[in-house]
């Protein structure tokens, strides 16, 4: 996903270091109940992913009210993100039962 903030494109990346990022902010794993959860983990994926980037969480704040749309193409985005790991987990399952039912064999 890419987002233009201020003068900048930037291209989001769902990583370990935003999940890092969030469970530093908020002292838990990512499991959004709402959408404060969102918003930080909004926040946490533009921090890892710009890391040459300086932003405070208020400035984040500040462009999210001037650009609303953006939290519900995020949550577009990462309900896809979700779906392809999803996707990906059961593949490596069903290629481990192959592998252990040609084992048996």
């Amino acid at each position: 996903m890419k987002i233009q903030f201020k003068d900048n494109t930037y291209t989001l990346r769902y990583s370990f270091r935003a999940l890092m990022i969030y469970e530093n902010i908020t002292n838990h794993s990512f499991n959004p109940k709402g959408i404060t959860d969102v918003v930080i983990f909004f926040y946490s994926v533009f921090v890892a992913s710009a890391k040459d980037t300086n932003i405070s969480f208020d400035d984040f704040i500040e462009w999210l009210d001037e650009n609303p749309t953006s939290i519900n193409e995020f949550s577009a985005w990462l309900t896809e993100v979700f779906a392809q790991q999803a996707s990906l987990v059961n593949s490596s399952i069903k290629v481990e039962e192959k592998n252990e039912a040609d084992e048996k064999n």
